[in-house]
């Protein structure tokens, strides 16, 4: 029995319709400036829930 080679894939994308090398979307541009922002707001996120558990502690110990 013969078996034929089974089909090359074919690309979904045309090749016209590929992004152009450098370019950026405007949400790309979006993204790379709010990221150091969320760095920012999660590190004192992190900070004000350690101050937290230190007041609950303290009045804990009062109690």
């Amino acid at each position: 029995m013969r078996q034929d080679p089974p089909p090359a894939p074919v690309s979904a994308v045309a090749s016209w319709a590929a992004p152009i090398v450098g370019a950026r979307s405007p949400a790309a541009r979006w993204c790379s400036i709010g990221v150091p922002v969320l760095d920012v707001v999660y590190v004192l996120g992190v900070i004000a829930l350690f101050a937290l558990v230190g007041l609950i502690a303290k009045a804990v110990e009062k109690l």
